[in-house]
């Protein structure tokens, strides 16, 4: 009666830890391409996906519901950063050398986006910004630290993080 008590408990958290293992059994199966049947990949990540779900402990769908509801609010507040970005038309100018018919080379001014043109520091920001989301959902008890980081604390570091960030790309900002 095991599993009718973990199917009646199902929720995001349970359902993220299914879609997490279903995804990484069939990748990892597609790409190796063991075995050659697409169905027959399927059904072994499906069952092995539900075997991971109704195994999961309880501080590990915990800390998936902390974590999903705080990656939910912040890509809301990072697809309004976007937003804000793109509505003031912040754009960088490049050179891009093209060439014609005789091979001659032309330099054309092109507008690129701001995140097209800083890709690797936003990802590096995202991923900052993800590392804090899992350590502050409780991915410090998931790992066996006992450290617990309260609110304050979550937005100081954040703060700070982003500050120095900020710093950063002040100072190695190149003029026009």
């Amino acid at each position: 009666m095991v599993e009718i008590t973990a199917l009646e408990r199902l929720g995001l958290p349970d359902m993220v830890i299914w879609l997490l293992t279903f995804s990484i059994v069939y990748g990892l199966l597609s790409h190796s391409e063991i075995p050659k049947s697409k169905a027959a990949r399927a059904i072994i990540s499906l069952v092995l996906a539900f075997f991971v779900m109704f195994s999961a402990p309880a501080t590990m769908v915990a800390v998936l519901s902390k974590m999903s509801s705080a990656l939910i609010l912040t890509v809301l507040g990072i697809l309004v950063f976007i937003v804000f970005l793109e509505a003031i038309g912040m754009r960088k100018r490049v050179v891009i050398i093209e060439r014609d018919k005789e091979g001659k080379e032309i330099p054309k001014p092109v507008e690129v986006n701001i995140f097209q043109y800083y890709s690797k520091y936003f990802l590096a920001i995202f991923v900052i910004i993800a590392i804090i989301i899992f350590l502050a959902s409780g991915g410090f008890n998931l790992l066996g630290w006992n450290i617990n980081l309260n609110m304050f604390q979550q937005t100081g570091i954040f703060f700070i993080i982003a500050i120095i960030i900020a710093i950063l790309w002040l100072v190695l900002e190149k003029g026009d």
